[in-house]
């Protein structure tokens, strides 16, 4: 059990291993993690064939969100276009095309409908398949890795009946945010989960980032002392060999693709300039014949567009408000952050973080 885990590395360091393309981009060499005592943890994307590569053997899959590990991001891009009808055929490289018409031709073997009105979620992979390359795939190769999850989502998305063996440690969330009295989030509240009933049960918060969610949290009630992310790029380019420039013809491309697709990487993720300016009339004209006079630049759609045209942090990055949220738990949490950063075009340094390259990291952390 995750409570069981209570403080049990109080003291020691662990490295998160994202899977941002800036591992590959820079030619890290993640075998050299071997060399460390850091207790290692990677996120489901981060799985695949160069992962497995490098033969480090982590500590922990860190699974918030079982479905992830049912797609690499080239499959996840494809479930993506499939529900906004977006044919992928003139926008991949050619070796990934084969790929993309089997998973079109095939798309109700392996697919079924979830949540049908949120349309980055209007698809998952069927509860028992597992996908070639898939995360789940290369997880049979890693049967003593323990995953931690949260367990409502676990439940959901039906993990159990895949026949893995390996140990599941759940925590649940309380969906609460809990607020001080100057009405700003309670992080206290948020960064130490309780233990009721033998259950580790997270706070709310409310924050964006599916890792800011879980893994600080937990990375806090098991008492370390120092987090180094890497491959942390803040980026919507997707993880290791299947992120945007490995599988796209070409950045424009994949720029057509982001644009046309803004709906299905999360919700309410920001429309863009056309679409944000185009929402905005529409939701004026609409006000227009349901407000008082005074009302008619409602501030929420002056907000909305705001957000629409300007909420990400730069081309294929994330939004602002994920960069803030970061910033906020740094400098609400007793851990030292660090974040290994060696400039690529997507990728950016992370607030509230030391931001330092992998040699200086090996060397000197």
């Amino acid at each position: 059990m995750l409570a069981d885990l209570y403080k049990k590395y109080e003291g020691k360091k662990a490295t998160i291993i994202m899977g941002g393309p800036s591992i590959l981009k820079n030619n890290l060499d993640l075998s050299l993690l071997k060399k460390r005592s850091d207790v290692i943890f990677i996120e489901p994307k981060t799985l695949t064939r160069k992962f497995h590569e490098f033969n480090l053997k982590p500590d922990f899959l860190f699974a918030t969100y079982p479905e992830k590990l049912r797609t690499n991001t080239l499959q996840y891009t494809f479930l993506q276009a499939i529900a906004n009808n977006y044919d992928l055929t003139l926008s991949l490289k050619d070796q990934f095309k084969d790929e993309w018409r089997d998973f079109v031709e095939n798309f109700a073997k392996y697919a079924e409908i979830w949540r049908i009105n949120f349309p980055h979620k209007r698809f998952k992979i069927k509860k028992k398949v597992i996908l070639r390359n898939s995360p789940n795939d290369l997880l049979q190769k890693y049967p003593n890795l323990p995953i931690i999850a949260y367990k409502r989502a676990l439940e959901s998305d039906g993990f159990e009946q895949l026949g893995f063996k390996n140990q599941i440690l759940n925590f649940d969330i309380n969906q609460n945010v809990y607020f001080t009295d100057d009405n700003t989030v309670d992080y206290k509240k948020y960064l130490n989960p309780e233990i009721i009933n033998n259950e580790v049960i997270l706070n709310g918060t409310n924050s964006l980032n599916s890792a800011a969610i879980g893994i600080v949290p937990v990375l806090n009630f098991l008492g370390f002392k120092q987090v180094c992310f890497i491959g942390k790029d803040m980026s919507m380019l997707g993880a290791m060999e299947y992120s945007a420039e490995y599988i796209f013809k070409s950045m424009k491309q994949y720029n057509k693709f982001f644009n046309a697709n803004r709906l299905v990487f999360s919700y309410g993720f920001p429309k863009g300039q056309r679409w944000g300016i185009l929402s905005f009339l529409k939701h004026l004209y609409e006000n227009i014949f349901t407000m008082n006079e005074s009302d008619k630049t409602h501030p929420n759609i002056i907000n909305r567009l705001v957000y629409d045209v300007w909420g990400l942090k730069g081309k294929f990055m994330r939004e602002r408000n994920q960069f803030s949220d970061y910033e906020m738990i740094a400098k609400h949490s007793s851990i030292k952050f660090i974040n290994i950063y060696q400039p690529t075009k997507y990728a950016s340094k992370v607030p509230g973080m030391k931001n330092i390259s992998f040699e200086e990291f090996i060397k000197n952390h």
